[in-house]
């Protein structure tokens, strides 16, 4: 089970998820509540920013008052750590329409445990692109078929290949394939976003953008490190070679 500071750090990150969402140019209604076990994530502006986490044992019907707060068209995803999933919550999600969808495994490392892989990778090399590239970054992002209009993207932006929010490429023969960001603060950095484009998957280019992120943090003199990876993926036996360990599987419940 995670402990707080980690979900604190995963806050800190989801308020800035909010403001740099390229779906949208509403002004973002984020609202947070986190008492007595969960943390709920409340924004009728942004569909997918809706989402509420039980991290400990809950009463049902404050659950209920709490859910009652989202708007009808932007009911939350739910997402509960593991060992929570009384048959009670069960029945409640159920009479609310909920599923279970996806599990996602959260995991942590501290820096004193890093094991890096510093095995080279052929023809792979992997730089991090700053402020001056966001615009080549966006060009990227467009390849996996994210769509962004001029407009929305002069408002964001700003948020952007920053000393925070900080992007990395992969490069495969010379030409940018793969991305994945880390997000540093308060001596925290989260992993995350990692894709790389379909032709050239498998070269290991998620390998190396996963070194060059934990290098970096720790350059960074961040203490903790945080990501979170679907079970039984490269990605967890990537993440498990470097020393990571899990902090428990969350269960992700969806509006069937």
């Amino acid at each position: 089970m995670q402990n707080k500071r980690a979900r604190d750090a995963y806050s800190r990150y989801f308020r800035l998820n909010n403001k740099r969402s390229l779906s949208t140019m509403l002004p973002s209604e984020l609202s947070i509540i986190e008492s007595l076990g969960l943390i709920a994530y409340i924004d009728k502006t942004r569909k997918y920013d809706n989402q509420i986490l039980i991290h400990r044992s809950c009463d049902l019907d404050y659950l209920t008052s709490v859910y009652s707060l989202y708007d009808p068209e932007s009911l939350p995803e739910i997402s509960i750590e593991a060992g929570l999933e009384s048959d009670e919550l069960k029945l409640w999600l159920n009479e609310h329409g909920y599923q279970p969808s996806n599990q996602h495994d959260f995991l942590s490392l501290n820096r004193s445990q890093a094991k890096l892989n510093r095995m080279q990778l052929n023809n792979v090399t992997v730089e991090r692109w700053q402020v001056d590239r966001a615009d080549d970054f966006l060009a990227l992002l467009k390849t996996s078929g994210l769509t962004c209009s001029d407009q929305i993207w002069k408002e964001k932006k700003s948020y952007y290949c920053t000393e925070s929010f900080r992007v990395f490429i992969a490069y495969f023969y010379g030409n940018p394939c793969a991305w994945a960001t880390s997000y540093v603060k308060n001596d925290v950095a989260i992993l995350a976003n990692a894709f790389t484009q379909e032709d050239v998957r498998g070269q290991g280019c998620q390998l190396a953008l996963l070194n060059t992120r934990i290098e970096d943090a720790i350059a960074l003199e961040t203490e903790l490190i945080l990501t979170d990876v679907i079970p039984d993926s490269i990605s967890q036996k990537n993440c498990r070679s470097v020393g990571f360990i899990s902090d428990g599987i969350r269960q992700v419940w969806v509006r069937g």
